[in-house]
């Protein structure tokens, strides 16, 4: 995914339509594919609509905690820490 300064108009429409027609639930072979695709930053919102897509797998999908510095696998992980209760 690209970072918002260097994202054209047509590489948005892509991405936006790419991640609307991946079919839910995602497997979780897919939603491990699926993030890597993030960038550096939230790409005016796309990321977010990457990282719901990868939840639908509804498992974890980052085993170990990445680093901090990776912030879109960090906070998917996070996020499935909380749903499990784990300070």
């Amino acid at each position: 995914m690209p970072a918002e300064p260097d994202a054209t108009d047509a590489e948005l429409r892509r991405w936006q339509d790419t991640i609307q027609r991946i079919p839910e639930p995602v497997s979780l072979q897919e939603a491990r594919a699926l993030s890597a695709s993030f960038g550096p930053d939230d790409c005016f919102g796309l990321a977010w609509a990457l990282l719901h897509k990868i939840e639908t797998c509804g498992m974890q999908v980052v085993v170990d905690e990445p680093e901090p510095s990776d912030e879109w696998r960090h906070r998917l992980w996070r996020r499935w820490q909380n749903q499990l209760g784990i300070p």
